[in-house]
Parts: structure tokens; C-alpha cells; sequence
């Protein structure tokens, strides 16, 4: 699994109405826009160490424990 699919799967195992939520919140705490959020999503750009940490620590657990990059 890469980091990509570990983010999109978290978000997508949010209830419907969380997961625009939770794009907003990192949106808001990263610093970036919602296209980057899109293309780590869809696997188009890979995400940062620095960022794989501060989503972590957003979301209160590490999501990116078994990525394989």
C-alpha cells in the first residue's frame, strides 16, 4: 500500500458528510489546497514525509504505519 491509497482509504472510510470535513481541516492545517489533497487521492503527486507526519498527527493515529514507498 502506498501512502496515497492509505489517505484515500481513511477518507473514504469516513462518513459522507466527515470526509469534506476532514479535506478541509488539512486544507486549513497544511497549508495547501484542495487540488492537493485531489491528486494524493487520485495518486497524481506523492505525499511528503513532513505532511504524512502532520496528517497523522491530525487524524490521532498513523495511518501511514504499512506504506510501502
Amino acid at each position: 500500500m502506498t501512502a496515497n491509497d492509505a489517505l484515500d482509504g481513511y477518507i473514504k472510510s469516513l462518513p459522507y458528510k466527515e470526509q469534506s470535513e476532514f479535506q478541509a481541516k488539512l486544507v486549513l492545517a497544511l497549508e495547501i489546497s484542495l487540488a492537493t489533497i485531489s491528486g494524493w487521492r487520485n495518486s497524481k503527486t506523492r505525499i511528503k514525509n513532513v505532511y504524512r507526519h502532520e496528517i497523522s498527527n491530525i487524524i490521532g493515529k498513523d495511518i501511514f504505519a504499512n506504506v510501502v514507498d
